[in-house]
């Protein structure tokens, strides 16, 4: 098998880390295929920080994308043999929440919907801002609701509280569409003593810097901008470095992976160069692992002035799209199929690019029944399976080898864990799809084994095909 090199490009990763990391990777890929445990007695541990959207907003397609990709990863890392652990790192720590506090207090009641608590905040922090605009006095009010937020049985906190709630509940309901789960979820604002702690070390020892508020650490050896630590309170630098030192402490993980989009690049970079410079950590096994840009129609939604695309909207969009074609997808029988259907043609078409390649969302190209698509690979399963049910072990000639497409499969679940890029195995099906769809005769045997490469594939991308 080739060796490829991974894609990160970390200030402070030298070509002998890569190759270190590659080496240790292939390595124990090759122990855990040979089931070799005595060569490898101690299993390997990944952790994946992926997911984190945040408290009163809704998820972005950035978050989704983050937490599908996650989740691939998660079951390739498993297939290749080691221990994963699943982190949402949930934010709670910006000055939106004030706001959102203020605007619940006083339009709470004529705005809220309980079936769609996410979009009720976003509209009421819309209007928290069109009315400042006409009325800056508003902001002045602020400062009374900070106060209360201080004291815990005020009604300030308690309405804080119940953001929470349902921003959590609404958070579920999207993973358990997508059959996701974690195994730690914290809020970042769990961090911010620990963070506190760690920049008055920096500071006593002469490393970060001080000018009023705010305390910087310098950088530039890396060629990286100063480092914000903290601006008044702890920021999202000094909150990250310690949540990963944290994490490779108690996990004792041989990698860690963060899943997020390549425009926090920098920023990954800085916390990766902090902890070289200043912590006893080894920073080559912190590895960001971006998403390029997700958009729909060729609009891409971001989080600014919260114009948020609601990942439900996209949901029912490919819903009304699979629907419009039951009369060629004649196996739909019931609703609950179609939505698995659109949850899964999501998933694999965003699998189904490199993870900084960006992807436009078109839902007639997501539901297309010839083109690279999950309705195509399940049209294909499907014939495999009643192929399958009336093979007489007498079927003619085959043209697929079965030593080739087992090794051909291999290789591609090898690529996608050298590189954490799940596409790898997404193109491998779209191949063993089109090899399905123009073979006239398939023996019993290949049969078998098309149909476990399919079951495996499907599973380690994360598609449900229960129903």
């Amino acid at each position: 098998m080739n060796e490829p090199s991974h894609d990160q490009e970390n200030v402070h990763v030298n070509k002998l880390s890569l190759e270190r990391i590659n080496q240790f990777k292939h390595n124990y890929w090759l122990d855990h295929q040979q089931q070799n445990k005595q060569q490898n007695p101690k299993q390997a541990c990944v952790t994946i920080d992926m997911s984190s959207p945040n408290i009163g907003k809704l998820m972005s397609l950035n978050h989704i994308r983050s937490t599908i990709v996650g989740n691939a990863l998660q079951k390739i890392y498993q297939y290749a043999g080691y221990k994963t652990v699943t982190i949402n790192h949930k934010g709670d720590t910006g000055d939106y929440l004030t706001p959102l506090v203020f605007a619940m207090q006083t339009w709470g009641k004529e705005i809220m919907d309980e079936k769609c608590p996410l979009r009720s905040f976003t509209r009421l922090l819309q209007k928290f801002h069109e009315d400042v605009d006409l009325n800056p006095e508003l902001d002045d009010q602020l400062y009374y609701v900070k106060r209360q937020l201080n004291q815990k049985d005020s009604k300030a906190s308690q309405i804080l509280s119940e953001i929470y709630k349902q921003s959590n509940a609404s958070f579920d309901i999207i993973y358990d569409r997508f059959n996701v789960a974690f195994d730690l979820s914290r809020y970042e604002s769990s961090y911010l003593n620990h963070a506190e702690e760690w920049i008055t070390v920096m500071v006593e020892k002469g490393y970060a810097e001080i000018d009023e508020n705010s305390v910087t650490l310098p950088l530039d050896q890396y060629e990286l901008p100063l480092g914000l630590l903290k601006n008044g309170q702890p920021l999202y630098l000094a909150r990250d470095i310690v949540s990963a030192r944290d994490t490779a402490e108690k996990y004792q993980s041989d990698f860690n992976l963060y899943v997020v989009g390549n425009e926090q690049t920098t920023h990954f970079n800085q916390v990766v160069a902090s902890l070289d410079q200043y912590t006893d950590m080894n920073a080559d096994e912190f590895i960001h692992d971006a998403l390029g840009y997700t958009a729909v129609l060729g609009k891409r939604h971001f989080n600014l002035k919260h114009e948020v695309k609601d990942i439900r909207d996209v949901l029912t969009k490919l819903e009304e799209a699979i629907a419009s074609k039951r009369d060629q997808i004649t196996f739909i029988k019931a609703n609950d199929q179609v939505e698995q259907i659109a949850t899964n043609s999501l998933i694999f078409t965003l699998l189904n690019h490199k993870r900084l390649e960006g992807i436009d969302l078109d839902f007639d190209h997501m539901v297309d029944l010839e083109g690279e698509t999950f309705l195509h690979l399940l049209e294909a399963y499907r014939k495999l399976k009643q192929s399958l049910a009336g093979n007489d072990d007498q079927v003619g000639e085959t043209e697929v080898g079965q030593t080739q497409l087992s090794h051909a499969f291999k290789e591609s679940i090898y690529q996608a864990y050298m590189l954490d890029e799940p596409c790898y195995i997404a193109q491998y099906l779209n191949g063993l799809c089109a090899i399905v769809n123009n073979v006239v005769s398939i023996g019993k045997e290949d049969l078998v084994l098309a149909l476990d490469e399919f079951e495996l594939g499907f599973h380690l991308l994360g598609l449900e095909i229960s129903r």
